[in-house]
């Protein structure tokens, strides 16, 4: 969670409407140690400014020793008078030094009660989260939405993500776009930070689906290439694949790789997956090259692209390498990957480059099925329709091979009419 920094010179601008206490005067001219003495009569004697200066002393250490419950006793006797900085000082030294969230929350209502957005964002991640409250997505959705109309680009896009990939309960694609949307016109220096080019990111990624809005891959392309100028590698991976395919933007494979291998470099591993799937198969004027494919799948997957392990599994088995194959598809299939899954279970069921083993094969159909992988799904019904790796059951062979034709899968229609009762 963002956390606000307030700079000791900053609390003059409070004081300027009042005659200069010696608190402020010595806070001003960087004269902690005179400061801390003199805000402590003054604090002691009630004054809300001056007890949220002493707050900030404590905390930084500036004229006393760093102590951030001495910090948040003065930040809430300032917050108890309505001084807002103090209010959500003392809800970030709970939350975040002090490892009290249940603490934090009421401070952070009363700041976001005076208008103070990243007070609501705060609220809204730990309703989100659970965070020193019970989890509630209602709640999370309402001080997101606060923070969010008080113009803090991370709650705009923290709402945006809840609508994008919470539950089905608040999933709403044209919401979620609209405040992206939003947030992708933040500006100034935290922009980076605070999810602007993120948002064009997702933007990008809604407009590739026609989620939210119209498929259209040109405007996609145009979110793409702005967070790409922003620095943000994901972009320019994507961007890279596009100009490969000519997909939104004029064709041209050589600046496409280009891209691609720079977003690589830059340690965005998906492209590495992109660059391994493109020579896997090749595309347009890119000729299949397997032992670039290996390179790129191989560098993909040493940095956790559970895809290019099954593609170097595959890659192995298209070679007979079946040792390889099998190590990859295992890593994948591990990594919850359902292709790899299935490809075990095939290879299992009919001992091909390893021992038979159909209990194994019933294991892994089992899992790529759960996942919806139709071969699998079918592949598992007639298991259970000839008893190999479990025991005959013709109601779950009707089950999985009624899931399979539901996809399309042809075979198992034709299966489903062989064991109609």
């Amino acid at each position: 969670m963002h956390r606000r920094i307030w700079i000791l010179l900053s609390i003059v601008m409070f004081a300027q409407a009042r005659a200069a206490s010696e608190c402020m005067q010595a806070a001003e001219q960087k004269k902690y140690p005179e400061a801390y003495v003199a805000c402590q009569q003054e604090a002691s004697a009630g004054d809300a400014l001056a007890q949220y200066t002493l707050g900030t002393l404590y905390e930084q250490g500036l004229g006393a020793p760093q102590d951030f419950q001495a910090a948040v006793k003065w930040y809430e006797a300032a917050g108890r008078q309505g001084h807002l900085n103090a209010q959500f000082n003392a809800g970030i030294l709970y939350q975040f030094r002090l490892n009290q969230p249940d603490q934090a929350k009421p401070w952070f209502e009363k700041a976001a009660e005076q208008g103070d957005g990243e007070a609501a964002l705060n609220l809204g991640s730990m309703y989100r989260d659970g965070i020193g409250v019970k989890q509630d997505l209602q709640q999370a959705e309402k001080w997101y939405e606060q923070g969010a109309k008080a113009g803090v680009i991370k709650a705009q896009f923290s709402l945006a993500n809840l609508y994008r990939y919470g539950p089905p309960a608040v999933q709403n694609d044209a919401l979620a776009y609209y405040w992206y949307s939003q947030a992708a016109n933040g500006k100034g220096p935290k922009a980076l930070l605070s999810g602007s080019v993120d948002a064009l990111y997702e933007m990008g990624r809604m407009l590739m689906e026609g989620k939210g809005r119209p498929r259209n891959h040109v405007q996609a392309a145009q979110m793409f290439q702005k967070a790409a100028d922003m620095g943000m590698l994901n972009a320019l991976g994507m961007l890279g694949a596009m100009t490969v395919m000519g997909d939104g933007v004029e064709q041209d494979t050589q600046q496409g790789l280009q891209m691609l291998q720079k977003s690589v470099e830059g340690g965005y591993y998906h492209a590495a997956n992109l660059l391994g799937g493109l020579y896997e198969v090749g595309y347009l004027d890119i000729p299949v090259d397997l032992e670039q494919a290996i390179t790129w799948h191989t560098l993909a997957a040493q940095h956790g692209e559970v895809a290019s392990e099954n593609a170097l599994g595959n890659i192995y088995q298209q070679r007979q390498n079946w040792a390889l194959a099998v190590q990859w598809y295992q890593k994948a299939a591990n990594h919850g990957n359902a292709q790899a899954q299935g490809n075990l279970g095939y290879l299992y069921v009919t001992g091909t480059g390893v021992q038979k083993d159909s209990g194994l094969a019933f294991m892994y159909f089992t899992q790529a099925a759960g996942q919806g992988l139709a071969t699998a799904q079918r592949n598992l019904a007639l298991m259970y329709e000839l008893g190999e790796g479990t025991a005959v059951n013709l109601d779950q062979a009707r089950l999985w091979y009624r899931k399979a034709a539901a996809q399309g899968d042809a075979d198992a229609a034709e299966a489903l009419e062989r064991l109609a009762p």
